[in-house]
C-alpha cells in the first residue's frame, strides 16, 4: 500500500539534507516532492496570475540547484492563497493539473487528494504560505516510518506543537 509522509520545514537547508538522506535510504527521485513559497509582492503575483491563462511560469521561480538534482518535474506555480511557489515531484504534477482545470491551484485540495486530513492539509498550506517548505514522500507502508524518522531528525516542524501556539 502506498502512503504519503508529509512534513513542514522552516529552514530550506534542512529540506536539502533530508532529501539527500532519504535518497541514501533508497527513496527515489520520483517519490519525493518539495513545495516552497517565495515571498514576492502581492501585486506582482496577482498581475502575473491574472495575465496568464496557464499559470505555470518556469522562469518565475526555481529550486536551488543542489535540490533540483534530487527531485523531478520542477515547476513554478501560482497557488491560490499562497502565491508563487517552486514545486517539484509528484505533488507538483498534482498542483499543475489542478491549475490546468481551474484558474489557480490550491495546496490544501492537493494534499486532501493525497489522503491528508482536512486539518493537517490546512496547517501545511498555511505553513507554506508563511514561508515554510513542504516535503512529501510517496512510499510503501513498510518504509513510511523510516521516511518519517529521517524528516523528524532533520528538523521537520512538530505540527501539533505549532498548532498550540
Amino acid at each position: 500500500m502506498i502512503t504519503t509522509n508529509v512534513a513542514l520545514f522552516d529552514n530550506f537547508s534542512q529540506v536539502v539534507q533530508a532529501v539527500k538522506i532519504l535518497q541514501g535510504c533508497g527513496f527515489s527521485r520520483d517519490e519525493i516532492s518539495v513545495v516552497t513559497h517565495k515571498n514576492e509582492t502581492k501585486e506582482r503575483c496577482s498581475d502575473a496570475g491574472v495575465r496568464a491563462s496557464n499559470t505555470v511560469d518556469k522562469q518565475k521561480l526555481t529550486l536551488p540547484a543542489d535540490l533540483g538534482t534530487f527531485v523531478v518535474n520542477t515547476q513554478s506555480l501560482f497557488v491560490r492563497g499562497i502565491g508563487w511557489v517552486a514545486a517539484a515531484g509528484p505533488l507538483a504534477l498534482i498542483l499543475a493539473k489542478a491549475t490546468d482545470k481551474a484558474q489557480f491551484s490550491n495546496l490544501t485540495d492537493a494534499l486532501l487528494a493525497l489522503d491528508v486530513s482536512d486539518e493537517e492539509a490546512e496547517c501545511y498550506a498555511e505553513g507554506v504560505r508563511r514561508g515554510g517548505t513542504l516535503l512529501t514522500i510517496f512510499t510503501t507502508s513498510d518504509l513510511a516510518e523510516r521516511a518519517e524518522d529521517v524528516m523528524l531528525l532533520h528538523g521537520a516542524v512538530d505540527m501539533r506543537q505549532r498548532a498550540l501556539r
